[in-house]
């Protein structure tokens, strides 16, 4: 076999024609990471409080609300009836007074005088120094009736008792599990970056893809347990979409832009029937934050406690009280949520994770007889507890 004396050459060496692999390569020394801002909600939610140590991966609690005091009218009646007929009879109790309203008038006040409640209940008209007869109004289908307070006659006896008792909800946490590796040789040979040569890039690069994962599962995730697809038990954990049902704004068809006023409509509904104390933030998604930035100015104020919560915020003034605005970038046309918005009640959310097993880093989990790879991972369990509904909202649909 021949000696290769290498490649002859005429004239004078260019770098096209040199050894180039005597060459050095200008390379800077540290990797140019792309770690994007894409787990917003998690980190904002990580920050309402002290994180909820569940003691199994079926997490319940109980909630307990105020007996509702409106109805509505079932069935229409005549004028002169000496009964209505409504859809939640049970709130409604013997010697209460009703007010019936339509478009925004009172209709007349009404007495319940009905020993034995069902949804005909029998009534008198109870106004000035009447306290008999009939409907004085006749009543339609949809018509609202308020629940006023007993109206107690001279001397008669207590009325009976009654209350409410609490609701058992439940949310589920999930555990999720990644990896990374290298062989022993990979991880000795000269790196200009020796954070690849460690596995540290790796790790950091695993975090954040697997935190944008759970971000995308606090808003997508369908609550989930069964034991068919695999050795043991899976969870899964319910996102904001299935989560959110009391206060849904759909503006699909109704044009292009979002207002003030549909945001202060919306905030409202998150607040006449929950308790003080919470911070409303809105994630907006992309069409939501364009309509945002077109509202006039001094309509939106930058929050100076934004290092606090560890992400930018901007204060919208309203009739209802200050909401923070966030944008979260996977609420984009990428993922297929860029016309969605949520208002989130810092009171009322926590982050979960089962006692001891928070998210977090593992190192050097290699079998000690392979002793040609190195392993990190990342593992934890992780969930949200979202209480009373009706503090949160969500919009969908904007243009």
């Amino acid at each position: 076999m021949s000696i290769d004396r290498g490649t002859n050459i005429d004239g004078a060496k260019t770098t096209v024609n040199i050894n180039t692999d005597g060459v050095p390569i200008d390379m800077e020394a540290r990797t140019r990471a792309y770690k994007p801002e894409n787990y917003t909600t998690r980190v904002l939610v990580s920050k309402f409080g002290t994180p909820k140590i569940a003691k199994d991966m079926e997490h319940k609690y109980r909630e307990r609300r105020p007996m509702a005091n409106w109805t509505t009218v079932k069935t229409a009646q005549s004028a002169a009836a000496s009964t209505i007929t409504v859809n939640n009879y049970d709130i409604i109790k013997t010697d209460v007074v009703l007010w019936v309203l339509r478009d925004g008038e009172k209709l007349m006040q009404l007495l319940v005088q009905d020993a034995s409640i069902d949804e005909t209940v029998a009534v008198v008209n109870f106004t000035g120094t009447t306290g008999s007869g009939g409907l004085p109004v006749a009543t339609q289908v949809g018509d609202i009736v308020v629940v006023g307070p007993e109206s107690h006659a001279e001397g008669e006896a207590v009325p009976a008792a009654y209350s409410n008792i609490s609701v058992t909800q439940r949310d589920y946490l999930m555990q999720t599990d990644r990896a990374v590796k290298k062989t022993d040789i990979e991880a000795h040979i000269g790196k200009y970056d020796d954070r690849e040569k460690k596995l540290a890039l790796d790790l950091i690069m695993a975090w954040v893809e697997e935190n944008s994962k759970i971000n995308l599962a606090m808003y997508l995730g369908t609550e989930t347990k069964e034991a068919t697809s695999g050795d043991g038990r899976r969870y899964f954990i319910k996102g904001l979409i299935d989560r959110i049902t009391e206060n849904v704004d759909d503006y699909a068809g109704v044009g292009a832009g979002w207002t003030v006023q549909g945001l202060q409509e919306i905030l409202r509904k998150t607040q006449d029937d929950t308790p003080a104390g919470g911070i409303k933030f809105l994630m907006a998604g992309v069409n939501m934050n364009n309509a945002i930035s077109s509202w006039p100015d001094g309509s939106i104020r930058v929050d100076p406690n934004s290092k606090k919560w560890g992400i930018q915020i901007r204060i919208i003034q309203t009739q209802y009280g200050e909401v923070g605005v966030v944008y979260d970038n996977v609420l984009q046309k990428r993922y297929g949520l860029e016309d969605r918005g949520f208002i989130l009640d810092s009171a009322h959310m926590r982050q979960m994770n089962l006692e001891g097993l928070p998210m977090r880093a593992y190192y050097n989990i290699t079998n000690t007889r392979d002793i040609h790879n190195m392993e990190h991972a990342i593992s934890g369990t992780y969930g949200t507890q979202m209480g009373l509904n009706e503090a949160f909202a969500q919009i969908k649909g904007i243009n």
